[in-house]
C-alpha cells in the first residue's frame, strides 16, 4: 500500500472519529477499507 494513501486514510479515520463513532481499530477499518466493505453508518 503507497505510503500516501496510508496518511489519506489515516487522516480520514481521525478527522471523521471513526475509532469513536464506529468503535473500530484504525487495522479494522484499513482491512475494510481495503476489502472494499467500510461504508460508514449513523452511529
Amino acid at each position: 500500500m503507497p505510503d500516501e494513501l496510508l496518511d489519506r486514510l489515516g487522516t480520514y479515520f481521525i478527522h471523521y472519529s471513526v475509532l469513536e463513532r464506529y468503535g473500530i481499530t484504525f487495522g479494522v477499518f484499513l482491512d475494510k477499507y481495503l476489502a472494499g466493505t467500510w461504508t460508514p453508518y449513523l452511529a
